[in-house]
């Protein structure tokens, strides 16, 4: 099996069960990040990118030991860990290209509003408001 194949085992190992905002399947944001990428690694670390903070029992000494400390690093950096302020995730996202790359996805595909399937409440707004910031962080 290669890496993408993988990848994907683990985001839908990780994520069963889960639903999106909108009651969908969660796999289906990972897999829609994904579709944005254009090279193996970066497909890998899309359907990676929620793992570690979404999976109970997955960790990043899992994530190295099956797909090497390239994917290990972009994965760390795009994982938020918990109680950090949001600034300080967005400079480690930052400070890695496919970690960036792969956020600038994450928050468009988060952003699309479509998928919720309701009108937008204050909640979103705020939400939506604090995407298009940290976009302009990451794309500056």
């Amino acid at each position: 099996m290669n890496q993408l194949e993988c990848a994907l085992r683990t985001a839908l190992d990780v994520h069963e069960g889960q639903l999106d905002k909108g009651g969908s399947p969660y796999i289906l944001h990972p897999i829609r990040v994904m579709m944005q990428m254009e090279t193996e690694p970066e497909r890998v670390v899309a359907l990676l990118h929620d793992s570690v903070e979404d999976g109970d029992e997955f960790d990043l000494a899992q994530v190295e030991a099956k797909f090497g400390g390239r994917i290990a690093s972009a994965v760390e950096a795009i994982t938020k860990r918990e109680n950090e302020p949001y600034q300080t995730y967005l400079g480690r996202v930052k400070s890695d290209a496919i970690a960036t790359k792969v956020k600038l996805a994450d928050i468009k595909d988060n952003s699309d509003i479509m998928r919720l399937g309701r009108a937008l409440d204050d909640k979103d707004r705020v939400r939506l408001e604090k995407y298009r910031l940290a976009r302009m962080f990451l794309e500056a």
